[in-house]
């Protein structure tokens, strides 16, 4: 009989124990009793192991504590690189108290009292931005080896799942933060150039038909500084000028813009997240080379139907968020689930998130229908199994909603924190 996969977990620089604990302990028990890891020890580069309380809690889930030292890292399979934060409101505190007594204690050894922190002192400030996947692949660890811990917060975590995931990469084109956001989850970099950007369906839907075509044969062309409040997510009409500013410029948020056009058509995009477009340009350049055409994902999100059938003629694996508040008290309905199209009752969504997600479910607004497949993205909602379709290609719903969203919800709380 194959005994199942031996692995140690690593704790980051960065991450906050206090999450472990709370949190991410559980989900790692979760798969050792699934039979997907079985999680016996942990290390850290820096932690040395001190903390009665820490390897406590540790030995309490039948882990063991071994510094770094003394591990041989070729006695275990896989290592799960844990760089967990929490949004706990407290811990995020301490974690930014933490960081000044680093700068401070660089800049006056003398002025760190707290012996606590002495320990997180030296010539630390390069390593606060790392994860422990950073550190462990700088540390000469096999990248094939190391499993982020973002990903095993997915009930449909296997090992399998997992080198299919590392061989084939999917190409997520959304038309707003969903592959962003999913990628964290998948804990893998950005394969589409596809993030931290919107268009409205129209142009989305147009793109989607013949990606290789734009992508391949467009070209960026800037469009002008845009009030992205004013953006029609739905029909695109009003857009074609760019906005010139206004009295009211204090009260609008422009942001830069650019047209994807080939010889023949174009479509705009929205660059939510960047200052310039320059800065755009460049950074799409950089992930278009990452783009896996053999496992490309259509994400489309709008509150019109207008566009469904030509989205569910789509030939590649696809997932369409389609806003339909008449389906009473369900949070989605989906009898178009095998066609990629999940309809949404927003009213009931937002008070969902509210329900299970309590203070992280603030800011959730209730007139931006976009938020549902970023939420979706983030895994706060986990009502399909995530590696099942970025694997497959196949949709298939959760066997078990609470469990799931037990699971998901400390990468909730990692991404909103």
């Amino acid at each position: 009989m194959k005994s199942n996969p031996r692995a140690i977990l690593y704790l980051a620089d960065n991450c906050m124990f206090s999450s472990l604990e709370v949190d991410y302990l559980d989900v790692l028990s979760f798969h050792r009793n699934n039979g997907n890891l079985d999680i016996t020890d942990a290390t850290s580069k820096y932690y040395r192991g001190d903390s009665d309380l820490l390897n406590g809690i540790l030995k309490s889930k039948g882990i063991n504590f071994i510094p770094f030292e003394q591990v041989e890292f070729e006695d275990y399979d896989y290592i799960v690189a844990y760089y967990g934060v929490s949004s706990l409101e407290i811990c995020i505190q301490d974690e930014l108290r933490l960081r000044d007594l680093i700068i401070n204690s660089l800049k006056d050894p003398d002025s760190i009292k707290d012996d606590r922190y002495k320990s997180f002192t030296v010539n630390r400030l390069d390593c606060l931005s790392k994860n422990a996947y950073a550190e462990l692949s700088d540390c000469g660890i096999n990248e094939s080896k190391i499993i982020p811990c973002t990903l095993l917060c997915n009930p449909d975590f296997s090992i399998d799942k997992f080198i299919k995931l590392r061989k084939n990469p999917p190409t997520i084109l959304a038309n707003n933060c969903f592959g962003r956001y999913t990628y964290f989850s998948l804990g893998i970099p950005f394969y589409s150039p596809f993030v931290n950007i919107t268009l409205n369906a129209r142009e989305h839907i147009k793109l989607l038909e013949n990606p290789r075509h734009f992508i391949e044969n467009g070209r960026l062309v800037f469009a002008g500084m845009r009030d992205l409040k004013t953006r029609d997510l739905n029909s695109g009409q009003g857009l074609s000028q760019p906005l010139q500013n206004s009295e009211n410029e204090s009260q609008t948020k422009l942001i830069p813009t650019a047209y994807l056009e080939t010889d023949t058509d174009r479509v705009l995009i929205y660059c939510n997240h960047y200052s310039t477009f320059e800065d755009f340009e460049k950074v799409w350049n950089r992930r278009k080379k990452r783009i896996n055409y053999d496992n490309i994902i259509g994400v489309l999100t709008t509150e019109s139907s207008e566009y469904l059938e030509r989205f569910s003629r789509l030939s590649y694996p696809k997932l369409c968020f389609l806003r339909d508040d008449q389906i009473g008290n369900l949070v989605i309905d989906a009898p178009e689930f095998e066609q990629g199209i999940v309809r949404v009752n927003y009213s009931m969504f937002v008070k969902f998130n509210q329900k299970f997600y309590g203070p992280l479910g603030r800011g959730i607004p209730d007139n931006d229908f976009m938020t549902v497949s970023n939420n979706v993205g983030m895994r706060s909602f986990p009502f399909y199994k995530l590696l099942e379709f970025v694997t497959s290609g196949k949709l298939v719903f959760t066997d078990n909603i609470h469990q799931d969203l037990s699971l998901s919800s400390y990468l909730a709380k990692m991404v909103w924190g």
